[in-house]
């Protein structure tokens, strides 16, 4: 920066912030030029007042430098600022820092100016508190570097004030830090001595303010900080003497309830070894039931589990237990199921537990909570929840539910699809029994007589259930074999699949005993024989109602045959006397409708009945055949020509094609059409031409060149395109008549033609 550049500074106002981030009152002084002096001391002066440059005449005068104590120049002129400059050059290190300490010094004085105080705060435990409000100092003393046992402040603001009619004076202690802060002996000392210390830091400061603006930076703008506070300290000490008398109360508190906790300890270490005083028989009868229950499902040894969770029930085992899973027991008992129960774990053993409680099944010793210490708080434990809890969490990892998300959810649903199971396994063996006793057998169940009684059959299947006998679906297929005769699903039940479970059935009715004694062979024996004795029953009775349907059949199907042949004339012509045998008789269509009962089928009728459909379609298909060819006969217009065309026709039928059926096809409504048209063209032509029955029979009979058939066996075996050619030439040709005269005709067997007469 060049002297041009210097501006002259408004001595009343703090300058603005430099745009490199110093405060304002904080000038930047780049490091090429240095500071100028602008404050000097008048020589021999010991009171160390400064004279500002702007005061002080042009020239060398009496005046030194504050820092060195060598004479100086006032400069003032035109180009650069005015500024005090060493006579000899040599200037001291310090150019300026001395002068603004000591004028520094002298603002701070009593009167109407107040210093400003930044916020008191300390830290505490992590957290930093708040002791006192920023605020504005006014003193009614300011001593200034004044020694006191060996420290010498900078400056001690005194506030004087009157407190319980005597007066008491307010101390600050004031550092100025223009070069050096206050070094750590006398901070330490100071803080020793319980002084409140400020410091305010001017070593940023430009050192070419005037007073005025100097001023205003020392009282209100510098940075300040507390070294020290004495209130802060007394607050600080306060709050660690409360603290540690807390810590002692809490102590003392903390031994009294670890002492309290011993004692109740070894009062619950005596009742977990006193034996429960026991449960009214109600409940204990009621237990029993339940556990009976679980028992059936399987579930009674994972719900009793350990012995070491009964110690704090004043009951016995299986009577806390079996209420602990009431809220899983699919029976339906007032009061037991509950559909808004929450089933997490936590929440369910807390719910059990409170219900345990108000039963008045846990010991006394037990009802309060259990306080533990952990080192840093009181943990009470609830030690019923705990103990139900510990119960459902074994019972859970029992069942392999411990990695669920919901094992009480599951186990809930396991328990109810089980339950309805063993239902439907008591219900199906009654169904059982009373299909025995209308087939005229009797159901054993482990070697007695089944009884009605819900209980006994009840017991028996929570028995076999209980010993892994899975038998419901046995159960259910036997039932059907006795009722039906044929097995549900195309498989019979194995006798020892039934008699390995303590099921048997007795073909001879026990006349009111109750106790079978019979071995297992023996009863698989007879178990074998009630059983092909009941499908031979069935068999019987299907057989017959089956053969009553087919004899139905069969006379309506004779009747509609004799229906036929006396409506169609042609029909008649050409039926061969074993076909009117067959299709005549109803014990001949009686022998072809007879099938055989498959009684290991799931349904025996269905069959049979689809076998006799199928026959009676193929006896329907044989006389529409036969009609066909009775109404091309019938078209012939001449007796002659009819016995020749049925003649050819009996031999179609006579021969088989490739797909196993007879050559004749006009059983094709098109061939049969076809052939009408074809040989109602040729009656035409030997009308037209007065040719007579001839003409159409040697049409017929003409072999066309390359054709190894007729052109009545094309037409009757369904070769309607060689036909038609043959037709289109005959009809095409004029002499015709000619060549077809000397169409060879076949010989004509007399056994054939008997047929027809």
């Amino acid at each position: 920066m060049s002297d041009k550049d210097d501006t002259q500074t408004d001595g009343g106002a703090a300058p603005e912030a430099d745009p490199r981030g110093v405060p304002p009152g904080f000038a930047f002084v780049p490091e090429a030029h240095g500071p100028r002096m602008v404050y000097a001391m008048r020589a021999g002066d010991e009171t160390r007042v400064l004279v500002h440059v702007s005061e002080a005449p042009r020239g060398l005068h009496d005046l030194v430098c504050p820092d060195c104590g060598g004479r100086v120049v006032a400069n003032k002129g035109d180009i650069r600022r005015p500024h005090y400059s060493h006579y000899r050059r040599d200037e001291c290190a310090h150019v300026g820092e001395t002068a603004i300490h000591l004028l520094a010094k002298s603002l701070i004085v009593p009167g109407a100016d107040k210093l400003f105080q930044p916020p008191v705060t300390f830290e505490w435990e992590g957290r930093t508190i708040e002791h006192q409000d920023a605020a504005w100092a006014g003193f009614d003393r300011v001593d200034v570097e004044k020694w006191e046992d060996g420290v010498r402040p900078d400056l001690i603001g005194i506030r004087d004030r009157i407190r319980g009619g005597a007066s008491d004076a307010v101390r600050l202690i004031i550092e100025i830090r223009v070069t050096h802060a206050v070094d750590r002996e006398k901070r330490a000392e100071l803080r020793r001595r319980q002084e409140s210390v400020i410091e305010i830091d001017l070593s940023g400061v430009d050192r070419k303010l005037t007073r005025d603006a100097l001023k205003q930076v020392v009282l209100r703008e510098a940075p300040r900080e507390w070294l020290h506070h004495r209130g802060a300290s007394v607050a600080r000490r306060r709050l660690e003497e409360a603290r540690k008398a807390e810590r002692a109360r809490l102590e003392n508190r903390r031994e009294q309830a670890r002492q309290h906790e011993a004692r109740r300890e070894e009062e619950r270490a005596r009742a977990r070894h006193m034996p429960p005083q026991g449960a009214d028989p109600e409940e204990i009868a009621r237990a029993r039931d339940r556990m009976r229950n679980w028992e059936a499902l399987r579930k009674a040894d994972t719900i009793r589990g350990a012995g070491d969770l009964d110690g704090i029930f004043d009951v016995e085992r299986d009577v806390w237990r079996a209420a602990a899973f009431d809220w899983a027991a699919p029976w339906h008992d007032a009061g037991v199921m509950d559909d808004n129960l929450p089933l997490d774990t936590a929440s369910l053993a807390r719910h059990v537990a409170d219900k345990l409680r108000q039963k008045g099944w846990v010991k006394p010793a037990f009802l309060q909570v259990k306080r533990d210490w952990d080192g840093r708080k009181v943990i009470e434990r609830d030690l019923v929840f705990e103990t139900v809890q510990r119960l459902f969490e074994t019972v859970s990892r029992r069942c392999g539910l411990a990695g669920e998300a919901d094992p009480m959810s599951i186990f809930r649903t396991r328990t109810g699809l089980a339950w309805r199971e063993l239902r439907a396994s008591i219900k199906t063996l009654d169904r059982l029994r009373e299909a025995a006793e209308l087939a005229g057998f009797d159901l054993c169940l482990e070697g007695r007589v089944a009884s009605p009684l819900e209980e006994e059959m009840g017991t028996f299947v929570a028995r076999t259930m209980a010993r892994g006998g899975a038998h419901l679906h046995r159960m259910k297929a036997l039932t059907h074999e006795i009722t039906h005769g044929h097995p549900e699903y195309g498989r019979r039940i194995l006798a020892e699949d039934i008699c390995r479970h303590g099921i048997a059935l007795l073909p001879c009715p026990s006349r009111g005993r109750r106790e079978v004694h019979l071995s297992w062979k023996e009863c698989l024996d007879l178990t074998r024989r009630t059983i092909s004795i009941a499908a031979t029953r069935h068999e019987v009775e299907l057989a017959e109602r089956l053969e009553v349907e087919a004899r139905s059949s069969a006379r309506q199907h004779v009747s509609d045959f004799h229906k036929r042949v006396g409506s169609r004339p042609g029909l008649a012509e050409c039926l061969p006397a074993d076909l009117l045998t067959r299709h005549g008789s109803e014990d001949a269509v009686m022998a072809r409708l007879r099938v055989t009962l498959d009684m290991d089928s799931p349904d025996p009728l269905g069959p049979a009945r689809r076998e006799i459909g199928t026959r009676m379609q193929e006896m329907d298909a044989e006389l529409h055949i036969y009609e066909a060819l009775g109404d091309l006969v019938s078209d012939a217009g001449d007796p002659e020509t009819g016995r020749m065309i049925a003649r050819s026709g009996l031999a179609c039928l006579a021969r088989t094609g490739p797909d196993g059926h007879a050559a004749l096809r006009l059983g094709n409504p098109e061939i049969l059409r076809g052939a009408k048209r074809i040989i109602g063209e040729f009656r035409m032509r030997a009308e037209r031409e007065g040719a007579g029955q001839s003409f159409v029979q040697n049409a017929l009979l003409w072999h066309p060149p390359d054709a190894g058939i007729s052109v009545l066996d094309a037409m009757l075996t369904g070769d309607m395109v060689l036909a038609r050619k043959a037709a289109a030439r005959i009809r095409s040709d004029r002499r015709a008549g000619d060549w077809l005269s000397q169409v060879t005709r076949p010989p004509v067997d007399p056994d054939m033609l008997e047929d027809f007469r």
